[in-house]
């Protein structure tokens, strides 16, 4: 009896996955460089107006530490609040980052609260 199997696609699937695993993309050290920055975004609130978000992060005095302000402005007319978040970059799983908040304090007011403890942590 002849074998009437199709090896080639199954060839073509075992050379895409060994390539696939050569290719690594970003760096985490070119990930890491490229967190600073400024960022806007408008949301929608429930009411329909729109909010907008910007986010300044400038590094921080460590390496892997970074302080992000953030900045969101009602278009009704009442005052922007402001806030601040320190936080650490740690690599995991080879290409993942971890963002570890290390500290946070409101700047509303024109009051600077002291810094207080940050439970943030997302990858």
């Amino acid at each position: 009896m002849k074998n009437t199997f199709n090896m080639k696609p199954l060839g073509i699937l075992l050379i895409t996955s060994i390539f696939c695993n050569f290719v690594q993309g970003v760096t985490v050290k070119d990930q890491i460089s490229l967190i600073s920055g400024t960022w806007t975004r408008d949301q929608i609130t429930e009411e329909g107006k729109v909010r907008t978000w910007t986010k300044q992060i400038e590094k921080a005095e460590k390496d892997h530490q970074f302080i992000e302000t953030i900045t969101i402005k009602n278009n009704d007319g009442n005052k922007p609040t402001k806030r601040q978040l320190h936080f650490e970059v740690i690599p995991v799983a080879g290409k993942f980052l971890h963002f570890n908040g290390i500290k946070q304090r409101d700047l509303n007011l024109n009051v600077i609260e002291k810094w207080k403890p940050s439970n943030i942590s997302y990858i």
